[in-house]
């Protein structure tokens, strides 16, 4: 993690750790592990208020998204996330990059790039505006979704395996993390939103006889270790927006090793009710707990 990450982190959840560093003028910190599972969840969670304007999303499937570092006006952050919305560029099936395109949505008055993501024809993914912020791709859906554009013309042109490839992968990776169910539900085109050719006769039909949806089930079971392709879940995670936070733990034997400690010091000190039955306790309450007890609050 790196010195500004750090200081997030310990600004935002060791608040006392964080005033001794104010009185001592000290930024020496202590170094973070990225496996660790509490800091794991910090970097990827989005219920925490505020941290992804500072820290983006990490992909769970390591995909590699080129970073473009570009300048946005005023940008507000979307609060909840279900659905996936696929766009082309049109204009001569040109292979536009997201620094173009965010040039052209700036001469529209935009804050920037509306797209979330631009897949490039030979299968780059470019960020384009923050994923933690609502975008501009689906007039009246922007709120509640995530935008990703393939570049070229596809009411005449069809779109490179490579592009497909990603988007699939790309679309898995986003449904994973948000719990969106991988179907053609929350998977759809720009014109199914609103009276539009985007995203291309081509592009849609790709959407319509499940290829794409194939391919992100394909990449999602593949993360999830599982063999048949077709045994995705209609719902991954239930719709919980933190990624895995629909678990229920009931008694200390069920509990994470890394969370037991902190849990039996809880039950100990009175601050957890009962001997360690019945705990009704979901993991994003165990990782607070745990980031509490690191901070020496129990």
């Amino acid at each position: 993690m790196t010195l500004e990450e750090q200081l997030f982190f310990v600004k935002a959840f060791l608040p006392e750790a964080w005033d001794y560093l104010q009185t001592k003028n000290d930024m020496r910190l202590p170094e973070f592990d990225d496996n660790d599972e509490v800091v794991s969840w910090w970097r990827t969670s989005t219920k925490i208020p505020n941290k992804t304007q500072i820290r983006r999303r990490i992909s769970v499937m390591g995909i590699d998204i080129k970073e473009t570092d570009l300048s946005f006006n005023s940008l507000s952050e979307r609060s909840y996330t279900d659905m996936v919305v696929i766009h082309h560029t049109g204009c001569n099936d040109i292979d536009a990059s997201a620094e173009e395109i965010h040039g052209w949505h700036l001469n529209n008055g935009w804050a920037g790039i509306g797209y979330h993501y631009v897949i490039r024809k030979d299968g780059t993914i470019e960020r384009g505006r923050p994923e933690w912020a609502i975008g501009s791709h689906a007039y009246g859906e922007n709120s509640h979704t995530i935008g990703i554009h393939l570049s070229g013309d596809f009411e005449q042109a069809e779109p490179t395996d490579e592009q497909l490839d990603r988007c699939g992968a790309l679309v898995a990776d986003i449904c994973e993390r948000y719990g969106i169910p991988i179907d053609r539900e929350h998977i759809v085109g720009h014109g199914e939103l609103m009276a539009t050719s985007c995203p291309g006769v081509n592009l849609q039909a790709l959407l319509d006889d499940g290829t794409i949806t194939g391919k992100a089930v394909f990449y999602y079971n593949q993360n999830q270790g599982i063999e048949d392709e077709s045994a995705v879940p209609a719902e991954q995670d239930g719709g919980n927006q933190g990624g895995r936070g629909t678990e229920r733990f009931n008694n200390i034997d069920a509990l994470p090793d890394w969370a037991k400690p902190t849990i039996q010091k809880m039950i100990d000190k009175g601050l957890l009710n009962g001997n360690g039955e019945s705990l009704d306790l979901s993991l994003d309450m165990l990782r607070m707990f745990v980031v509490n007890d690191r901070a020496g609050l129990y």
